[in-house]
């Protein structure tokens, strides 16, 4: 799969000549994609494309729910039905209960007993990269700030604070309004953007560092 990290990244032709030119040849796209717009436009089959897929890192990270509908936008999944931040939030938070009750039985008491600042440090480890993929759910939505706020707080002491309190605690900041809106309803991403640094100022970021493999873990 192509990755052009320059200008040309705008210019989707160059995938879409790729794909046409060596059909035998499954091109799949990344970069610059910010939206299921995106996706769909890169992905489109007729006489001048026949790019396979589209592969989405950052922009999912930073904005999951603009990619909160691709089952049903771009699978045809009826079945699947739209859910609120809320619900998410809630399975989630059991997922983290469970994640960490495996990894208790997983270390076991011997080690525990043996190396007990490699399990701390483990499980430490777990709850960040754990409370990380709900970090942006909020993303353009009031109390966005304080949620996150507290998460990062939070976050710093993880040796205290299950990934699960964690996110309950940071729930208690939002109205009510905004974590019982469907996950299909968000802002872009430019209006996002506009709106940080309307707020902040035109050269601040909006508090999505690039930070490598593992981008995900709170900052």
């Amino acid at each position: 799969h192509p990755r052009v990290v320059t200008e040309i990244a705008r210019d989707f032709s160059l995938f879409a000549d790729a794909s046409y030119g060596y059909p035998a040849i499954q091109v799949v796209t990344n970069g610059g994609i910010q939206s299921l717009e995106d996706v769909r436009e890169r992905i489109r089959s007729d006489e001048t494309s026949h790019v396979h897929g589209a592969m989405v890192g950052r922009a999912a990270i930073n904005h999951p729910c603009a990619f909160g509908n691709v089952d049903v936008d771009l699978y045809g999944d009826s079945s699947s039905r739209p859910r609120t931040r809320r619900g998410v939030l809630d399975q989630y938070i059991r997922y983290c209960d469970w994640q960490e009750e495996e990894y208790q039985q997983r270390i076991g008491s011997t080690q525990a007993e043996s190396c007990p600042n490699k399990k701390i440090a483990g499980l430490c480890a777990l709850r960040q990269k754990l409370v990380a993929p709900a970090f942006h759910l909020m993303v353009g939505e009031e109390g966005n700030a304080a949620y996150q706020r507290l998460l990062k707080k939070l976050v710093s002491r993880a040796q205290r604070h299950p990934s699960g309190q964690m996110l309950m605690a940071a729930m208690a900041h939002l109205p009510s309004h905004t974590l019982d809106k469907c996950c299909d309803t968000h802002k872009p991403w430019h209006v996002v953007t506009q709106e940080f640094q309307d707020t902040h100022g035109k050269s601040a970021g909006v508090g999505t560092k690039r930070a490598g493999a593992m981008q995900r873990i709170i900052y």
